[in-house]
């Protein structure tokens, strides 16, 4: 099977999926910014005509779009990892509840944030919608490990994503205590370290961080970043740290550099947003 992924969208939500069902998968990265794969430059519509990932690749050439669908099948093929509850029962559609409520009303409650053209007044008013949407996860969350209870399904790992957006979009994810514990229990499965580590998301946020003018002193002995020991918000001293530790890290704090915010959007493009028509 081959993933079509982008760093730092929500490809990373089936990504994880695949790492704790076990599913061996060739990661094939594409160029959202130019919409081609980014090893041979081949256009990216002609995997997928709607222009976006995540994209699954079957081993009989099918494919499969749109996360909710794709972890939900990953899950399946792998029903003894608990990821998802057995279809057809009630937990099963809870599972898609929540799905479909961090798909809908979380996810593309980004969409107006991440795209230049949004009016300043409609992103208040979108910045207000999001908050208040993960109020709403936030209490469930203080009274359960995970979405589902207290055991770990796909829709962890989705929320997990989306939840690395906050502080490209001025968002602290500190206001929500509930929020900032679970993040910390998610980056800590060795799935989510090892995704990281595959993306080379790390590498990519440092790299684009110094790019952005931050200072950067050269990587720590052993460490698995070469670039380390940032001293800007948001990439404090990461020499020595574990993957899932730096990522943390990065989003500790809102990223208040517009320069810099901009260049990521462009560059890693979290869910970057094309032209209304298009989608």
């Amino acid at each position: 099977m081959k993933l079509y992924f982008a760093p730092g969208t929500c490809s990373f939500s089936p990504h994880i999926a695949l790492r704790e069902a076990g599913i061996d998968v060739e990661l094939v990265r594409v160029d959202i910014k130019k919409h081609v794969l980014a090893a041979d430059g081949r256009d990216f519509s002609t995997i997928n005509p709607r222009g976006y990932v995540p994209v699954l690749e079957l081993d009989n050439g099918v494919r499969l779009t749109e996360g909710p669908a794709i972890v939900q099948y990953i899950a399946d093929l792998k029903p003894e990892s608990g990821l998802a509850p057995r279809a057809g029962t009630l937990e099963r559609y809870q599972l898609q509840e929540w799905l479909g409520f961090i798909n809908s009303e979380v996810h593309k409650g980004f969409s107006p944030l991440f795209n230049p053209a949004t009016p300043a007044e409609y992103k208040s008013i979108a910045l207000k919608n999001l908050s208040n949407r993960l109020d709403y996860i936030a209490g469930h969350l203080a009274k359960n490990e995970y979405l589902m209870g207290q055991n770990f399904t796909v829709a962890d790992g989705y929320l997990f994503t989306v939840l690395g957006w906050l502080h490209w979009v001025g968002l602290d994810i500190k206001q929500w205590p509930a929020l900032s514990a679970f993040v910390e229990r998610i980056a800590s499965r060795a799935s989510v370290s090892d995704a990281l580590a595959a993306e080379r998301l790390k590498n990519d946020l440092c790299d684009l961080a110094r790019r952005g003018g931050k200072k950067c002193r050269g990587p720590a002995p052993g460490s698995d970043c070469s670039n380390e020991s940032q001293s800007h918000s948001g990439f404090r001293h990461c020499a020595g740290m574990k993957v899932w530790e730096v990522f943390i890290h990065s989003w500790s704090s809102p990223v208040s550099d517009e320069n810099l915010r901009a260049r990521y959007f462009n560059e890693l493009a979290p869910e970057q947003m094309p032209p209304p028509t298009h989608r």
